[in-house]
């Protein structure tokens, strides 16, 4: 239950702090898979249901509030031309990706004995998504140089 109501509030409540630039939506995006990473991380470390309920809500709404800046971000980082391919391809991967659901879980818990390392993984995960939302700016800056030489 509480899932659902994160991604009510982070849809609704976190566009806010990009709107008002707080943070630029690269930052957010950094910032929020930091947090999404360390919520991920705190699952495996939660030693009462209260953890785990304030980590699986504070991923929720991070999360969420997610969904709703890369759309922005495609239309500030991304051609004119390439608009509509990069909304589309976004979520490319979650088909072949969520067939690894199964053998992950199967792996961490027979092989590991637990879910800690999955849980870890995933937020190992996450910093290397903030990470490459970091490339963003530069890769789209050395695009646009590259695009200024040939002209």
């Amino acid at each position: 239950m509480a899932l659902p109501i994160a991604e009510i509030i982070g849809r609704l409540g976190l566009g806010w702090i990009t709107d008002n630039e707080y943070l630029t939506r690269i930052s957010f995006s950094i910032l929020s898979f930091i947090v999404m990473g360390c919520s991920c991380s705190l699952v495996a470390w939660a030693q009462e249901f209260i953890v785990v309920m304030a980590s699986i809500f504070m991923f929720g709404v991070i999360s969420s509030g997610l969904i709703t800046v890369f759309p922005i971000i495609i239309f500030e980082f991304f051609d004119s031309s390439n608009h509509k391919m990069g909304q589309a391809s976004r979520y490319i991967l979650f088909g072949p990706l969520s067939f690894l659901n199964g053998p992950l879980i199967g792996y961490f818990r027979g092989t590991l004995g637990s879910y800690a390392w999955l849980y870890h993984t995933i937020g190992l995960v996450s910093l290397a998504c903030a990470a490459l939302s970091a490339l963003i700016p530069v890769l789209a800056r050395m695009r646009d140089e590259k695009k200024n030489k040939r002209s």
